[in-house]
């Protein structure tokens, strides 16, 4: 017979086994159920089943231990024992299995607290035979599936697995959705602002403002502000600037209210810097010679009285000595030289003096001042009788009284040379200074020095290269690119030439001429502006009669020409010796002199050429955004995409002005900002 509780079979006896038999299956039986309780709860230390067993209560038990566990309901057993246990109709755990500790738990049973928590047990819904020994961190079974085994999940909510279906620009929504903490829980929210731009940090957070396959970009102190867009260049010690700086600025001409004499009388103008005056010297109209001061401000430029300054007729040079901060003024009637001083906008002192050894009815042609000597090196006719030779001397001054060398005849040169066509320059880095001057129908340079107030040749054999006759023969010396810059009119074409030539021991080595512009003309005149480093090139159109002017750069082997200038504003000037330039050492501005050909008004105008902290080497971006002094700027470099530009031509190259805009056309130093995109977006060159 069999034997049962609850349903559950405990032994099967027949009637015909002997006493023996069922007094062992009786034992065996009480042994088997000694923790049995009628509520199927076990409370007995002992719960071990030879063969399988089937639970369909709730189970409670220290341990169960069986062939085959079978759980129909729920179960509180923190130690099972079986090849087999079967939970809700799925196997959990085979033989292999045993001893495995498994990670995990029903989404049900977990609450915040219990993250990272170390859970053993699992509900048939969440493990596969594969998963055993997986540790998974979840709060829900949706957020696994086979292809997350062996990821460590973290997330507080099933809901995370519809994250693609959310608006991430929704910070409410994203937070009622998923309980996360924006900008905590969640770094890089925020959603790009232009299409197809990448997401960069500015140190605070994430910005879209680079273009997708960009360039390269850097970091760097700002010196100053920028503002986006902006292009800038590196300073010497690292830090960044904007580009500053201005174009050709050319102010109004000003009416000196002043008439010279007609006939062929010469202007001149300089700079005082002690006094911060400009002083113009002409041949006025009751045939004496007179000096006006002038006054700067801006582009504008106002004048005082004219006053007598001891010349006799004309001023064909006016050269500042800074050691007496005087000028000296050149006679162009003898050979004197006076020297005032400026004080205020009066002339209060004047000295003379004849050069010894000139012809003494003829004129000063040119003037240099020597800045290793500190002299003032003059040209002129020698005394000889019947004489046409080119002398040049030396001068100094003490506030009172001048000092004079030997004049000395120039070397080589030939009778019949016009003494006015003669230039002088000074080169600082050697102490030589050349002449440049008409020896017959051929230009010709020499070079001569100083020690003191003697003069000696260096070297007399400088032809300048031609293609043909020359006249108004001009010479500056470049400072900035340490270089001669020679000017004069090709007589075959009647065009402005210039030719620039690089010393190398006592001789030149010089570069094709080139042509300032193709128009005829008469009338130069040169000056040379450190600021800009550049010369400053006048001559008068003949056919229009009016005055132009030219930047010229000589930074590489072939000069530079700027667009002309018409600096006379479209009226014409006199013919002759009507014109000069000077420089103005305070603001950096040429000063232009020049008379009307209708009434002989002498008027005189400021230009500046173009200038900045620009050059081609520091240009290295542009800054993408804005900055104040001393904040660390991101900067949009070769290969980057600059997006804040406007009005661009989509294929076309643009070029950095000196005023930090941006062309079509190039300044005098071609530096390329880059290649339109679109409008607004511009691939940097750098």
């Amino acid at each position: 017979m069999a034997l049962f509780d609850s349903g559950t079979l405990l032994a099967n006896v027949q009637q015909t086994d002997t006493f023996n038999t069922w007094r062992l299956r009786t034992n065996e039986i009480n042994t088997q159920v000694a923790g049995f309780a009628s509520n199927n709860t076990f409370t007995g230390a002992l719960n071990t089943f030879n063969n399988a067993v089937a639970f369909k209560g709730l189970v409670t038990a220290a341990a169960v231990t069986a062939n085959t566990a079978v759980f129909s309901g729920p179960v509180t057993v923190p130690s099972i024992a079986a090849n087999t246990i079967t939970a809700g109709g799925s196997t959990v755990l085979t033989a292999s299995d045993i001893g495995v500790t498994v990670q995990g738990y029903d989404a049900t049973l977990l609450e915040s607290s219990d993250i990272g928590s170390t859970v053993q047990a699992y509900s048939t819904a969440y493990l596969n035979d594969a998963d055993i020994g997986v540790t998974i961190q979840a709060y829900d079974a949706t957020l696994l599936n086979d292809a997350d085994i062996g990821v460590t999940v973290q997330g507080y909510d099933a809901g995370l697995s519809f994250l693609d279906s959310l608006n991430f620009t929704d910070e409410a929504t994203f937070k009622a959705a998923v309980n996360l903490e924006i900008g905590t829980d969640v770094i890089g929210y925020v959603a790009p602002g232009t299409s197809g731009n990448i997401l960069v940090s500015n140190g605070s957070s994430w910005i879209s403002s680079t273009a997708s396959g960009a360039g390269g970009t850097i970091e760097a102190t700002v010196a100053g502000s920028i503002s986006d867009g902006d292009p800038v260049i590196v300073n010497a010690n690292g830090t960044v600037s904007v580009v500053t700086g201005n174009n050709q600025v050319v102010g109004s001409p000003k009416d000196t209210n002043l008439v010279s004499r007609t006939g062929d009388p010469s202007i001149a103008i300089s700079y005082d810097a002690s006094a911060d005056r400009i002083i113009v010297s002409y041949r006025d109209n009751s045939n004496g010679s007179s000096s006006i001061i002038g006054t700067t401000s801006g582009t504008s430029v106002s004048f005082g009285s004219a006053q007598n300054n001891g010349q006799s007729q004309d001023t064909n040079a006016s050269i500042y000595y800074p050691n007496q901060n005087a000028t000296f003024l050149c006679d162009g009637n003898r050979a004197d030289v006076d020297a005032v001083t400026i004080s205020g906008s009066t002339i209060s002192n004047i000295d003379s003096t004849g050069i010894s050894g000139f012809s003494s009815s003829d004129f000063i042609s040119a003037a240099v001042y020597d800045s290793q000597d500190d002299v003032v090196v003059v040209s002129g006719r020698e005394s000889t009788s019947g004489s046409s030779r080119l002398a040049l001397a030396a001068l100094s001054y003490n506030g009172t009284t001048f000092s004079q060398g030997t004049a000395v005849t120039v070397a080589g040169n030939v009778t019949g040379v016009t003494p006015g066509e003669v230039s002088l320059a000074f080169d600082p880095t050697s102490g030589y200074t050349l002449v440049f001057f008409m020896d017959g129908t051929s230009p010709d340079a020499v070079f001569y020095s100083c020690s003191g107030t003697t003069i000696s040749a260096v070297n007399t054999n400088l032809r300048v290269p031609a293609t043909a006759a020359i006249s108004d023969p001009r010479v500056v010396y470049d400072t900035v690119n340490d270089k001669f810059i020679f000017y004069y009119i090709d007589t075959g074409t009647n065009f402005p030439m210039i030719s620039i030539a690089k010393r190398y021991g006592t001789n030149l080595v010089y570069e094709a001429p080139v042509v300032v512009s193709a128009e005829a003309c008469t009338d130069l005149k040169i000056g040379y502006n450190p600021t800009a480093g550049r010369a400053v090139v006048a001559y008068r159109n003949t056919s229009t009669g009016y005055l132009y002017l030219h930047d010229v750069l000589a930074s590489g082997n072939t000069p530079r020409i700027s667009s002309r200038v018409n600096i006379s504003n479209s009226q014409v000037i006199r013919t002759g010796n009507f014109t000069d330039i000077g420089y103005n050492s305070t603001t950096g501005q040429s000063l232009i002199s020049y008379a009307l050909d209708s009434d002989n008004n002498v008027f005189v105008a400021l230009y500046e050429p173009e200038n900045g902290n620009l050059t081609t080497e520091n240009f290295i971006g542009f800054s993408d955004g804005s900055y104040s002094n001393g904040a660390t700027a991101l900067i949009a470099v070769a290969g980057n995409i600059d997006d804040a530009q406007t009005g661009l031509t989509p294929g076309q190259k643009y070029y950095l002005k000196y005023d930090g805009s941006i062309s079509t056309k190039p300044a005098l130093q071609i530096i390329e900002a880059g290649k339109a995109l679109s409008s607004t977006n511009l691939l940097v060159k750098g």
